[in-house]
């Protein structure tokens, strides 16, 4: 878990972080902080599925219930 957690860290630092320094977005940092990355991962790879080669994986409404 804690590997996960450092992985998801250092994906975080990576991808978003650049992006709230960009002032063109206007971002609001405060849904865009570590543990907002850490709850959005958590639903995607709990909820997502392989539709088939073509689409991938996906999250769809509803599928898992």
């Amino acid at each position: 878990m804690q590997e996960d957690k450092a992985l998801i860290y250092e994906d975080w630092k990576e991808n978003i972080l650049p992006l709230l320094d960009l002032a063109l977005l206007k971002l609001n940092p405060k849904f865009f902080d570590i543990e907002q990355y850490f709850a959005a991962k958590s639903l995607i790879s709990s909820r997502s599925f392989e539709i088939d080669d073509y689409h991938g994986f996906d999250m769809v409404p509803l599928a898992d219930l």
